[in-house]
């Protein structure tokens, strides 16, 4: 008779917290953290640039852009595109808006632009179905194409 039923877990609760090789390392830095640091600390002193990095990671992590509320002047979002970019480099050239902001906006206006131009060819493809009453007449299926019966014929396609 098999120790464990099929489809049964032989360990229903799972692995245990703090078993395992993670764990261990964990609770070693935490008895040797102390002396670790030190250790880092004393190399970069020492000029292990490897050790400055590991440590200024740590203590000063780099800055990242924070996003701010932007105001284009005279900008109208339902305006011609052209006008929309035109500002939108003005504001940046004038610096005020940074050239980041500035990409970050002229790619919105681009995602927007695509999305409109969809819905645009939805309308009119939509236009002309109903034009040439397509849509009450049932859709015909291509024709198939006829497999070929021996390797010869599929030399042809």
């Amino acid at each position: 008779m098999p120790k464990f039923q099929p489809g049964t877990s032989g360990n229903p609760d799972g692995r245990p917290v703090g078993v395992g090789r993670a764990a261990a390392l964990r609770r070693s830095l935490e008895r040797k953290g102390r002396k670790v640091l030190t250790v880092v600390v004393e190399a970069a002193l020492k000029g292990d640039l490897q050790a400055c990095r590991l440590v200024l990671d740590r203590v000063c992590p780099p800055l990242r852009p924070i996003d701010q509320p932007v105001h284009v002047p005279d900008i109208d979002v339902g305006a011609d595109q052209g006008a929309q970019v035109r500002l939108v480099l003005s504001a940046a050239v004038a610096g005020g808006i940074t050239p980041a902001q500035a990409a970050d906006l002229l790619t919105a206006a681009a995602q927007g632009a695509r999305v409109l131009e969809a819905l645009e060819f939805e309308r009119r493809i939509a236009r002309l179905e109903d034009h040439a009453g397509l849509l009450s007449q049932p859709a015909q299926a291509a024709p198939a194409v006829p497999a070929p019966t021996n390797g010869h014929e599929r030399d042809r396609y």
